[in-house]
């Protein structure tokens, strides 16, 4: 008895294999982040202020290299969009508004710090923003 594999089996297999095309991999930033803490560079010394109730802010970086950012400030919400890339260990963002938050940045476990290092003249005292990753 001979044993042969149905010209059907052949083509299940090749469909099979030819549509398991490796998907594109998820950067590291991607996912939802919460503002932990915010370090200004002040005249006196830098300045590290805690999020809380009146002072935070929730980035979402999405596998699209696309984003958005809201922050409420003294409780005065305000937030904004655009797109993401890297470059080396730069974070580099397009948006308009509020301050950029291009920079440098690492991630430490499920901590993500920018240091700033392209934010707008009024914003230049913003030196480093911290964020706690809450989702992929």
């Amino acid at each position: 008895m001979k044993k042969y594999i149905s010209p059907t089996a052949i083509l299940l297999i090749f469909l099979l294999f030819n549509n398991c095309d490796p998907t594109e991999t998820e950067h590291e930033l991607v996912g939802t982040w919460e503002m932990t803490e915010v370090t200004f560079e002040l005249v006196g010394g830098d300045q590290v202020f805690q999020a809380d109730n009146d002072n935070n802010g929730t980035l979402i970086i999405n596998n699209d290299n696309t984003y958005s950012v809201s922050f409420v400030s003294f409780s005065s919400p305000s937030s904004s969009n655009g797109t993401w890339s890297i470059d080396g260990n730069m974070f580099l963002v397009i948006t308009e508004g509020f301050p950029d938050l291009s920079g440098e940045y690492i991630i430490n476990s499920d901590i993500l710090t920018i240091s700033s290092s392209n934010t707008p003249s009024d914003y230049s005292f913003i030196k480093e923003i911290k964020f706690q990753r809450q989702s992929f």
